[in-house]
Order: C-alpha cells, then sequence, then structure tokens
C-alpha cells in the first residue's frame, strides 16, 4: 500500500507540484459506521486510505467492508481482513455533492487510521470506479498511466477457489480502446502487449494479477 502511495505521488510529480486538501484524518476503534465527505466534485478525484493496526484484532472470521458510495453509487469497495488489512484507492464522484465512507465489520477489533485527500483530477492516475465497461476510465494518448489493483485483496479470503478471484470484477480495469502499449509490473515481472487503434470494441479491460504492485497503461 505504502508503494502504491509513493507511486501515486511520483506520477503527480510528472505534471507540477500536486496540490492535495486532506478532507478527513481520523483514528478510533473499528466500528460500524458511515462518514460523510461533503462538498466533493467530478472536477477533482480523491485518495482514500483505511488501515487497520495491530493484526492481532482480526481473527480468521473477522471482516470489514468498507465502501465509498455516493447515493445509491458503490463508488469504490473492499473487504478487508487478517490477509490484508489496509485499502488504498483513489476515486471520482459523478455529480458534485456529499459521498460516504460506509464501514461494515464482522469480529473485528482494533483501531483504524482513516485518510481522505483531494487530488487535482488526473488522467495519469487511475480513479474507481473502473470495473466495467461503463466506467472506462479515459487516458491521454502518449502517456503513461498509472494505477493499483488494492481493490482486490492481496491474500484472497480464507476458502475463496482461484477461479473466483481471477473472475471478479475488482480484479478488472477498464480503459477506452486508444492503448497503442499495456503493462503490468510487480511480483509477476513485465507483461506487455500491443492493442491496435482501431478495435471494434468500445473499451479494453486489464486484468492485474493478485500480488501486483500495480500497471501501467500507454
Amino acid at each position: 500500500m505504502k508503494r502504491i502511495a509513493a507511486l501515486a505521488l511520483l506520477v503527480a510529480g510528472t505534471g507540477g507540484a500536486a496540490s492535495l486538501t486532506r478532507l478527513v484524518t481520523r483514528t478510533n476503534a473499528v466500528q460500524s459506521e458511515s462518514i460523510a465527505l461533503k462538498n466533493l466534485n467530478p472536477a477533482s478525484q480523491y485518495s482514500l486510505l483505511y488501515s487497520i493496526g495491530p493484526l492481532e484484532g482480526l481473527g480468521p472470521d473477522a471482516r470489514v467492508e468498507v465502501e465509498v458510495r455516493q447515493g445509491t453509487s458503490v463508488l469504490a469497495s473492499k473487504t478487508l481482513h487478517a490477509g490484508d488489512a489496509d485499502y488504498y484507492t483513489q476515486f471520482r464522484v459523478r455529480q458534485v455533492g456529499e459521498a460516504t465512507v460506509v464501514v461494515r465489520p464482522v469480529k473485528a477489533a482494533g483501531k483504524y487510521v482513516l485518510q481522505v485527500n483531494r487530488w487535482p483530477a488526473s488522467g495519469l492516475v487511475k480513479s474507481a470506479p473502473s470495473h466495467r465497461w461503463q466506467d472506462a476510465i479515459s487516458i491521454p494518448l502518449g502517456r503513461t498511466v498509472f494505477g493499483s489493483g488494492d481493490d482486490e485483496e492481496y491474500i484472497p479470503l480464507p476458502g475463496t477457489p482461484r477461479k473466483v478471484v481471477a473472475d471478479r470484477a475488482a480484479g478488472n480495469d477498464w480503459y477506452p480502446d486508444q492503448l497503442l502499449l499495456l503493462g503490468v509490473y510487480g511480483n509477476h515481472g513485465l507483461l506487455a502487449t500491443q492493442a491496435p487503434l482501431d478495435l471494434p470494441v468500445q473499451a479494453l479491460k486489464l486484468s492485474v494479477p493478485v500480488g501486483v504492485t500495480g500497471a501501467f497503461l500507454r
């Protein structure tokens, strides 16, 4: 997670100094709650970090669902557990107004740290939602685009079949059919493929394997 945050900072720096506004900083006991994020705007994007510690409070049956919602729409979500106790993502909203971080723990204890920042809108850093073709993320041609796969658990929930993990939407990101080079880097090395610009589809899907640090598109 720290590597992903550092990567995002590096990318922001390629376009000039990033101006970040801290919206929420909170530390508290893990509990069921809804935390309002006020005055959000589609002209910006936002980062969320929710991290639980110590891990002794997360037994084998502990689960903590974290969602970012605006109205009835889920913009980003992840289920935390002992094998993956934090969540970092960037997200964008569809309309001006309030969004909500919804936390639903089951058999979980410990404390959490929550931090939400406002970022300048950028096509160079992936932001959620991105797991449906209808939410394909526009990207600038000829530039490197950075993203993370932290919407998916680094270690899957106990008993989850590998096929279920591979087929889940959280492991897929969609981009418009304008790509020239698509790549993935991290624990699985570097994968690349050429994508023609005249594909007869409206979006391309990037599947990031579990354990991958991030991905780039160019």
